[in-house]
């Protein structure tokens, strides 16, 4: 959040539009939220790699009978 702080909306705007080649409506509005700390909800690293952890049954190596 610290980068998020210090980050130039306009030049961000224009640098994103300018690879996507098209104009993004409401993305100056989202930068300059995340820029004054509204956000609807953050994680943490642990909650993530919480939810990206998968139980036993899902890694199981799926087998081919021939």
């Amino acid at each position: 959040m610290k980068t998020v702080k210090n980050l130039n909306v306009d030049q961000v705007t224009a640098a994103i539009e300018a690879d996507a080649g098209q104009a993004l409506p409401g993305l100056r509005d989202a930068l300059t939220e995340a820029k004054s700390g509204q956000v609807a909800q953050t994680h943490s690293p642990a909650q993530i790699a919480k939810r990206r952890s998968r139980s036993v049954a899902c890694t199981q190596a799926v087998r081919k009978v021939l």
